[in-house]
């Protein structure tokens, strides 16, 4: 009698028959939504609190943090717009203008904190309220 054991990974069931003819072992994937009275005994659902936990990255001089906000430039001053290296790129964020972020951007070397406005364009955190 063939016996099989089943994987539970990130909602699919993978199903490895017993070792067969010459030692080979060809598992099967089957796309299943489990819930907790579909999972077999001795199997348990983990809990996750925050499915969506946001880790900052580390390069070489760069600290980047993930977050949701909306920066606005500060009052009587238009704010130079960088590049992720930190150069300026010879393009202003108007004053009093609303700007989604979806990234902190902390130079290590000098301390300067950035706030991403979109692609590789970034404003220096003083120059906004956020």
């Amino acid at each position: 009698m063939k016996k099989s054991f089943k994987i539970l990974l990130a909602g699919f069931a993978i199903i490895m028959p017993s070792v067969g003819a010459f030692g080979l072992m060809t598992p099967t994937v089957a796309n299943a939504d489990i819930t907790g009275s579909e999972i077999d005994p001795g199997f348990s659902r983990p809990t996750i609190s925050n499915p969506s936990i946001d880790i900052p990255t580390v390069d070489k001089d760069w600290v980047n943090v993930p977050i949701t906000s909306v920066v606005i430039v500060k009052d009587g001053l238009s704010a130079s717009v960088f590049d992720y290296n930190g150069h300026a790129i010879g393009e202003v964020a108007p004053q009093n203008t609303a700007w989604f972020t979806d990234q902190q951007h902390t130079n290590q070397n000098d301390g300067k904190v950035y706030y991403r406005i979109a692609t590789d364009k970034y404003i220096l955190a003083d120059q906004v309220n956020i």
